[in-house]
């Protein structure tokens, strides 16, 4: 990173105004890197097979040799299939006129940005490298043409850290302390999303089209489809026929393995464990054809390799992450004050934030603000006054409550041994309706055994109501005829340690952002409960009275 002299900066208010601030400004390399290709494409001896594994060996070379050679093919009316393919086509004259025209960086490890700036490169090679092993693994032709546009998907990250320190330590802070979606902060801070910012440079840049495809929202499954996708893991028996051939019609798609691969690993930035990271191999086991257990190898042979082909020393490998964090801490750094002061007026600063506002936003599915943040931060950082799975299921009913404002909640507790589900607690539900006294045998119930097999989420609403009807309990059958609800299982040791129900009552339909709110909450109890291992090797999960 370079320090520049104060001056102003325009508006930056949206994807089209970051990137014409982005798209002008360099993307160094490692100072290291570049200098062992200049001295390479200056020596006599060089050839094409010399220089191609320092190019690989750095994926921001990778990218300033794709960009080039990609500029070459654009002209032609072709396009860059692979960083073989873009080397070969630049030549060694080229090469060594792209080594001297770049910058290098050599890292600072006291500048949290330029960690931040690195640990970005590395989650982006990280992706590339799981989307190939997939399609090598399935015989896939266009493995290396994946790779290089699941390389690019995190430029936007990149760019920003280098030249927006200051909005991208925001947005960490909204999140990590403040308990704020990612997507959320990052539309607050920025005013778009970093994947719309990588979208408008892949475009400027004419990175390969599969790139751009992969970045573009309107490609993107929608949650819904999402669900679905997750529905097909689990083999439950409400998928049509149609919507089937429309998930397979999707994960044929050649970009849908660069958009996995990057959802992937901007997840396990931040989290390693919980319910959030395993419904993620499910859907990547389904996309392989293969049992979660050997996924979850394959992805953590995968993270191995990539961070044996590349690592910043100084810096936090993905690999390391893995074996020794169960949740990310770097990713939750945040710049000192000596860097907060260093870069204000060097780098665009973001918009104080309106705090007046702390109440509900019918848009997020939030009821209360300022108790949604809190129990979701303390269920994600962790809370001294959480010391036994109960308090746990506690904080999440209260969340659900007050948080999200659900009228109806009831708490159903997995029994293990003898393969029964039983309500524990009831909130806004008369004692007398079924759903007080519920209880179920695992086994007589399709949906509640994939449930407890794996996370999930289900929402029963106008448009699945009909399918879904006949799959659930009597109890919930009749709780449901008329009424949107949600039903999520809450994990702890990779089993179901309880099941969540909620409907709206009489308050009308819920909402997506309701549904989301809900999971999140589901997710961050999976987590807690996951952490609290460590700490309670084997815990009783009876909730409080």
């Amino acid at each position: 990173m370079t320090d520049t002299p104060a001056r102003p900066f325009p508006e930056l208010a949206d994807a089209d105004a970051w990137v014409a601030y982005l798209a002008g400004r360099p993307l160094p390399t490692r100072l290291s890197s570049l200098e062992r290709l200049r001295k390479e494409t200056e020596a006599d001896s060089s050839t094409l097979m010399s220089v191609t594994p320092i190019v690989k060996s750095d994926p921001v070379l990778c990218i300033l040799v794709i960009r080039a050679a990609q500029e070459l093919h654009a002209a032609k009316g072709s396009d860059v299939t692979g960083i073989d393919h873009a080397i070969g086509s630049l030549g060694l004259d080229r090469l060594g006129q792209l080594a001297r025209q770049s910058k290098g960086l050599r890292l600072h490890p006291a500048r949290v940005a330029h960690l931040q700036y690195f640990r970005a490169i590395a989650n982006s090679h990280h992706a590339a490298t799981q989307c190939a092993q997939w399609l090598r693994s399935r015989h896939a032709t266009y493995a290396e043409k994946a790779w290089a546009a699941a390389l690019c998907y995190g430029i936007g990250i990149w760019s920003l850290w280098l030249h927006a320190p200051l909005h991208m330590d925001r947005i960490q802070r909204r999140v990590a302390d403040d308990g704020l979606d990612p997507v959320r902060a990052e539309i607050e801070t920025l005013g778009c999303t970093t994947q719309q910012i990588s979208l408008g440079l892949a475009r400027s840049w004419q990175l390969p089209p599969l790139a751009v495809a992969a970045l573009d929202h309107d490609t993107s499954p929608s949650l819904r489809t999402l669900d679905k996708l997750h529905q097909r893991t689990l083999s439950e028996p409400g998928l049509t026929r149609d919507e089937l051939k429309e998930l397979s019609h999707l994960v044929q798609q050649h970009f849908f393995p660069v958009k996995l691969a990057n959802w992937l690993t901007l997840t396990l930035n931040r989290q390693w464990s919980g319910t959030r990271v395993l419904r993620i191999f499910a859907i990547i086991g389904d996309y392989l054809d293969q049992e979660l257990p050997e996924t979850a190898s394959q992805i953590h042979r995968n993270c191995a390799l990539s961070s044996q082909l590349y690592h910043v020393p100084g810096t936090l490998a993905p690999a390391a992450e893995m074996l020794m964090m169960p949740d990310s801490t770097l990713a939750a750094e945040h710049l000192s004050a000596r860097e907060l002061e260093l870069y204000r007026g060097r780098f665009p600063e973001p918009a104080p934030l309106e705090r007046d506002s702390e109440t509900a936003d019918d848009d997020t599915g939030v009821a209360d603000a300022r108790s949604f943040e809190r129990i979701t931060g303390r269920l994600r950082d962790g809370h001294e006054i959480y010391r036994r799975p109960a308090h746990i299921l506690q904080a999440l009913l209260k969340g659900l409550s007050d948080g999200l404002g659900l009228p109806r909640i009831a708490l159903q507790l997995v029994q293990h041994p003898q393969r029964t589900v039983r309500t524990a607690q009831v909130i806004g539900i008369d004692a007398t309706d079924p759903l007080a006294g519920f209880s179920l045998e695992l086994d007589s119930s399709a949906l509640y055994h994939q449930l407890c097999n794996r996370p999930g989420c289900i929402w029963i609403n106008r448009d699945t109501r009909e399918r879904m009807l006949p799959l659930l309990p009597e109890a919930l059958r009749a709780a449901l005829a008329e009424r949107d609800g949600l039903l999520m299982s809450v994990f702890m040791r990779d089993r179901a340690v309880a099941i969540v129900y909620a409907d709206a009552g009489d308050s009308g339909p819920l909402s997506a952002p309701q549904r989301d709110r809900f999971r999140e909450l589901c997710d961050g109890a999976s987590e807690a409960l996951q952490r609290m291992l460590k700490a309670a090797p084997d815990p009783g999960t009876g909730a409080a009275r």
